[in-house]
């Protein structure tokens, strides 16, 4: 994998071959390796490495942008070529941000961990054994993916902006299924020596076999016990539709001038915190920006967004450090979610419930309308009725048709532990079980 000092030489380069009056110079790297299982073999070993570099350049008023996965002299003064005279094509923009110049920037913690970039493939093959041998003592097939990987994101501009991290993750997925009723359970952390791959299909696996014989119930409103998976889905969203700046300057955002009144439950406590100890997230944003913690919601009241260059532009603020790569049409959004735990475990949550639903996770979660925050989605995986406090026989999967603000105005209880789960929209979140009250289901199925 190539060194910083290396990455840093192509980014001036390229700044020395541009003959735009600005040039941002963004180099993503990674080295990626992947052990995929299935019917309790492992079927596939990939490792890839590869490079990116973008240039964007801004030229009287006008973005050109280019990209390469060349490092060789020639392609790299191509490459700058290519944004400049791409830049000459556009329309100007009398919006447009100059590029920033030099920030300082916060450590982020044990964000590189050298044994989860060593991890070997004949390190997850002996892992997933492990996790494969108990499957067949259970008549169990066990299909999932272990990974590891090492990355590494550099931006710098011709105004003397320089940012590098360097990183490292792991990832662990597995679906236990026994007679097609499936379990299923994930686990993802900065070092691997986090991830106990036995720990986490033994709740798959049990899932699965709990799973068998489910019955119907009927659509309507059920107390739901949710996993962090399964809030994730709706935090996701949250993030995507609900708190960047662009949204709330277009006055599409349900909480548009909103900030200061009360949205949700007073339970209900989030931020984003690149900086939480165990998020993945990296000190700056796409645009060279110093990442600042945001509390976005305080006991339910809305108390702030986050702002890119442009986007703080046009509100006269400055930028929280949440910007996208530019240009694009999302405007900023949060990446590094956490939902504050509150003094409740599963367990109890279930056992304060008179009848209602444990959900494990959620599929095909999609958006009916976004200035309503309304999804719909699938239950996944396991879905079992509680009764009396107790969680008693499997459920056949439900579609719910929910909106976020409905949710999370209806938390009873939050859960004690949260935990790092991987998110649609994001670097992964931060994320404890809630209990939710009145929860809508639509309609049922037969699987």
């Amino acid at each position: 994998m190539y060194n910083e000092n290396f990455i840093k030489d192509i980014g001036t380069k390229i700044i020395g071959y541009s003959k735009a009056q600005q040039t941002e110079v963004f180099i993503y790297g990674n080295l990626s390796s992947l052990s995929r299982f299935s019917e309790n073999e492992i079927t596939q070993n990939v490792t890839q490495e590869d490079i990116n570099i973008s240039v964007r350049v801004i030229h009287n008023n006008r973005i050109g942008k280019a990209t390469t996965n060349r490092i060789d002299d020639p392609s790299l003064k191509q490459l700058a070529s290519n944004a400049f005279e791409i830049a000459l094509f556009q329309k100007e923009d009398k919006l447009i941000t100059p590029l920033p110049g030099h920030q300082e920037y916060e450590e982020i913690k044990d964000a590189y961990d050298k044994e989860t970039a060593d991890y070997s493939a004949m390190d997850r093959a002996k892992a997933i054994k492990s996790v494969t041998d108990e499957c067949e003592k259970q008549e169990i097939n066990a299909a999932g993916i272990f990974s590891n990987n090492t990355a590494y994101i550099c931006l710098m501009n011709s105004k003397g902006l320089y940012a590098y991290n360097k990183f490292t993750g792991a990832e662990f997925s597995i679906t236990a299924t026994k007679n097609k009723r499936a379990g299923w359970a994930e686990k993802i952390a900065k070092k691997v020596k986090d991830i106990n791959t036995l720990d986490i299909a033994n709740i798959a696996i049990k899932k699965s076999i709990n799973g068998q014989n489910p019955s119907d119930i009927e659509p309507g409103k059920y107390t739901v016990v949710l996993e962090p998976a399964a809030v994730t889905d709706f935090m996701s969203y949250l993030g995507f539709l609900g708190f960047g700046a662009l949204s709330h300057i277009e006055k599409r955002s349900f909480f548009s001038d909103k900030i200061g009144e009360k949205v949700f439950s007073d339970n209900i406590t989030i931020s984003d915190d690149a900086y939480y100890p165990i998020s993945q997230g990296i000190p700056f944003d796409f645009e060279g920006m110093p990442r600042k913690r945001i509390t976005l919601i305080e006991n339910g009241v809305l108390k702030g967004i986050v702002y890119d260059l442009k986007t703080a532009k046009i509100a006269g603020t400055e930028s929280t450090g949440h910007g996208l790569p530019q240009p694009n049409e999302y405007g900023p959004m949060p990446l590094n979610l956490v939902l504050k735990q509150g003094n409740a475990t599963i367990q109890e949550m279930i056992e304060s419930t008179k009848r209602g639903l444990l959900i494990t996770h959620f599929h095909y979660t999609n958006v009916l309308n976004p200035k309503e925050m309304i999804l719909t989605g699938m239950t996944r995986d396991g879905v079992f009725l509680i009764e009396n406090g107790e969680v008693k026989n499997p459920i056949n999967n439900m579609r719910f048709t929910e909106s976020i603000p409905n949710i999370f105005n209806n938390v009873e209880m939050v859960g004690k532990k949260a935990i790092l789960q991987s998110s649609f929209f994001g670097d992964g979140f931060v994320i404890p079980g809630l209990k939710v009250n009145n929860f809508t289901f639509t309609s049922k199925t037969d699987f």
